[in-house]
């Protein structure tokens, strides 16, 4: 089977989706799968067993239009698009990606096309959110409703948008953690980081602003405490606002991979099995 996969970003950038790309298609790679990740990254890291071929050009937005040349000169049996509004334009804004995911179709009717939603659109939490749904919306309806397989990170949205795309297999790919699996025992972890073994860590991911759902992050913090069990949150990123002085003892962790990795060794040991369960659906799918 020949693979093709879809995202501007690929590391060295620091990108989430851009690394679930690259730990995607070396796993497929070495599921036999013939791969290849057309991507806008200058100079990206070299990926085993992966064809990394830069397609087109971003910024600007209507540099994917140069996707139709590239892709369709040797085309796979299936493309899969990994999509997150905000990766392909300023304000999730990039009308010309549709048009060129619907003009490689027409000039590979072979190819299937499974596009990945990593996010859907923003909530109508303020202005700004209600502006950009205007075009966030019809973006995501377009992008799904010419795709063979419509995927989602988390299982709620495939019964939330399993009707808005009647003509695609509609499906959960799991997204496994990209942080590197080092190998550290919890009690280890624990023990550099200074805590009992009795106590719980409330862990919070990003910058802690406007964008996030702090109300969520908060209660879940106050509904710990009123447990009476002994609480500490650790942090990844900046905290803004009232909101570091609303929670128990915090504590930062370091950023490198290595570092986290010693929190979330079991997530990592995942990865490989969603995968799995993806290249066996596209198998089932009719493509061998």
């Amino acid at each position: 089977m020949r693979i093709g996969l879809l995202f501007p970003a690929l590391p060295p950038a620091l990108d989430g989706i851009g690394d679930h790309t690259a730990h995607l298609a070396a796993a497929l790679a070495a599921e036999s799968a013939s791969v290849r990740v057309w991507t806008a990254q200058p100079e990206a890291t070299s990926i085993p067993g992966v064809e990394v071929v830069r397609a087109f050009r971003y910024p600007p937005r209507r540099g994917v239009l140069e996707l139709g040349a590239v892709v369709s000169a040797d085309p796979p049996d299936w493309l899969i698009v990994q999509f997150n509004q905000f990766s392909y334009g300023r304000w999730g804004l990039n009308p010309f990606l549709p048009i060129a995911l619907h003009s490689l179709r027409r000039r590979c009717p072979s190819m299937r096309l499974a596009v990945m939603f990593h996010e859907d659109f923003v909530p109508p939490s303020n202005w700004k959110n209600r502006v950009f749904r205007l075009w966030q919306i019809p973006q995501f309806r377009a992008l799904g409703r010419m795709a063979d397989v419509v995927a989602f990170s988390i299982q709620p949205w495939v019964a939330r948008y399993r009707s808005w795309f009647p003509q695609a297999q509609v499906v959960h790919w799991p997204v496994g953690s990209n942080i590197p699996d080092v190998g550290c025992a919890r009690e280890e972890a624990r023990q550099r980081l200074g805590l009992d073994p009795e106590t719980l860590v409330v862990g919070v991911f990003g910058t802690i602003g406007a964008g996030r759902l702090v109300d969520y992050i908060r209660a879940a913090i106050e509904q710990l405490s009123k447990a009476a069990c002994a609480l500490r949150c650790g942090t990844w990123g900046r905290m803004v606002g009232d909101f570091a002085h609303s929670c128990p003892p915090v504590f930062r962790f370091g950023m490198p991979g290595r570092y986290l990795a010693r929190r979330f060794r079991c997530i990592c040991r995942r990865r490989i099995c969603c995968w799995r369960r993806l290249l066996t659906g596209l198998r089932r799918d009719g493509v061998r």
